[in-house]
């Protein structure tokens, strides 16, 4: 594995202590580390502060992706769980919106702001979620978002006076770009690398731990054969939103 990677996961979860043994680097350790990264679940409870910071950790490269896929195996798995929730589905097409690669940084940085909030609209409010409720709390993580010196820095270089007209107008580009191929495309992105982590897991863990890591595998594959006709489905809300 490349610093990058590494540098990434230790964003998540320190290193192992048998990380580095001598010259060789303990397999697996590298492989429990990675296992660890991928099980974090979304955090129904974090504290606007945690959200604020761990948005501003997910924009930088390879930590973005893990933060992607750890996500998406958190959607899979609540899928699982309650496979005809249409919100497990919605939440889902949230979390695919911010693997769009004409998405900019900036951008999706402050999409996870708001979808982080507005994903737990249907875990608590049910079949009738509070919307207007989770948005008022939802524009208020944003609003801390950008008032972070790094955003306030990025704004001024590139030139956005007013983010809230800039983010507007983006984010009615994409809901224009919304459809289920576009979804499944970054579903797709989101899968091979997870599948590309899992067997590492696979190839250098303990045999339990390999076990597991092909069950992940099976289970976000079955989900993504589910996602052709559940996120049509989901599609027209998340537009809505």
């Amino acid at each position: 594995m490349d610093d990058e990677f590494e540098n990434a996961l230790a964003w998540f979860r320190s290193a192992p202590s048998g990380w580095i043994a001598g010259a060789k680097k303990d397999l697996a350790a590298c492989a429990e580390w990675v296992w660890e990264v991928l099980q974090g679940d979304f955090n129904d409870s974090a504290s606007t502060a945690q959200v604020v910071t761990g948005t501003v950790i997910s924009m930088i490269p390879l930590v973005d992706q893990l933060c992607d896929v750890r996500d998406v195996v958190a959607n899979c798995k609540k899928i699982r769980r309650e496979p005809d929730n249409r919100w497990n589905w919605i939440s889902l097409v949230l979390t695919l919106i911010g693997l769009f690669p004409s998405i900019g940084s900036l951008v999706k940085g402050c999409g996870k702001v708001l979808f982080a909030t507005l994903r737990k609209a249907g875990y608590v409010s049910g079949a009738t979620p509070q919307m207007a409720k989770f948005m008022e709390v939802a524009i208020t993580q944003l609003n801390k978002f950008l008032a972070r010196p790094e955003i306030v820095t990025t704004l001024k270089a590139l030139k956005i006076d007013n983010p809230y007209k800039y983010l507007a107008k983006s984010i009615r580009t994409v809901s224009r770009k919304l459809n289920t191929r576009e979804l499944l495309g970054a579903f797709d992105t989101a899968k091979d690398a997870a599948d590309s982590m899992l067997n590492l897991v696979r190839k250098w863990g303990s045999v339990s731990l390999a076990e597991e890591a092909v069950d992940l595998i099976k289970l976000i594959g079955a989900v993504r054969s589910s996602a052709d006709r559940m996120l049509s489905k989901a599609v027209r809300q998340a537009q809505e939103f």
